[in-house]
């Protein structure tokens, strides 16, 4: 019987987005080179901020003025993908090692899937089913528009819909010899204000059609408790995981 993985995991509610994208950073270069630890982090963001992928541009994607007039900031995450909007969400974040049999995945494709796995038992958790997407849902004509888009207005293969609408956006980092994964799960009901600070999008309200929420799903909203716990369940019920709580100052 092959010996389960050590995961180590951790908490952090309510910070900024230059913390939580730093934090993400750190736990990535505390990953060991054997395969056999990994790490979980769930957090919030406060006050609300938006998150670009690595190679977005930020003139390109939002409205600086519109950003600057109601003072959300921008951060980059060290992983790809499109811009959030992080209000009313909860993230989740994994690092591991390339390395050893037991490792978070051995290709890009493992890693979304090992990870969508422990965010599908979440997800059950907290009463919502979830199916991956089979491809991207928002009508465009070029791959440059798509970059665009605010990251909930499609699915790649690896996220998570419910009810035909997303509701996880997933993004990758993959090195040498180790990844970190990024996740955005919206807790509380989208509003078309979420979206003003996008270029190029509809204030008519009609891109809520493509996405969700637990609070739609469920008719509730989640506590911070009860989304700590609900992963560390899925953690728990895994079975490839031997789970270990940390606090922060150990990263």
């Amino acid at each position: 019987m092959n010996k389960r993985e050590i995961c180590h995991f951790l908490t952090t509610f309510r910070r900024s987005g230059e913390f939580n994208m730093e934090f993400d950073r750190k736990m990535l270069g505390k990953v060991g080179f054997e395969g056999r630890e990994q790490f979980f982090r769930i957090y919030t963001w406060d006050p609300p901020a938006v998150s670009l992928g690595k190679n977005q541009e930020i003139g390109r994607v939002l409205d600086t003025e519109y950003l600057t007039k109601a003072g959300v900031t921008v951060v980059k995450r060290p992983t790809g993908g499109r811009a959030i909007y992080h209000k009313n969400d909860v993230c989740i974040s994994s690092a591991g090692s390339l390395r050893g049999a037991h490792a978070g995945g051995i290709t890009a494709r493992e890693i979304y899937d090992n990870f969508a796995d422990i965010l599908k038992l979440f997800f059950e958790n907290l009463n919502t089913k979830t199916i991956l997407a089979r491809g991207p849902r928002f009508p465009t004509g070029n791959r440059s528009g798509i970059g665009k888009l605010p990251c909930f207005l499609s699915a790649t293969p690896y996220e998570l819909l419910a009810a035909g609408r997303k509701i996880a956006g997933i993004a990758l980092y993959v090195g040498r010899d180790r990844f970190l994964v990024q996740s955005s799960v919206r807790v509380c009901a989208y509003l078309t204000d979420d979206f003003n600070f996008f270029k190029g999008l509809s204030k008519d309200g009609s891109v809520l059609a493509h996405i969700t929420s637990l609070e739609e799903q469920t008719g509730r909203c989640f506590s911070e408790e009860q989304l700590r716990n609900a992963l560390l369940k899925a953690l728990k019920s895994d079975g490839r995981y031997c789970v270990i709580n940390i606090d922060e100052g150990e990263i």
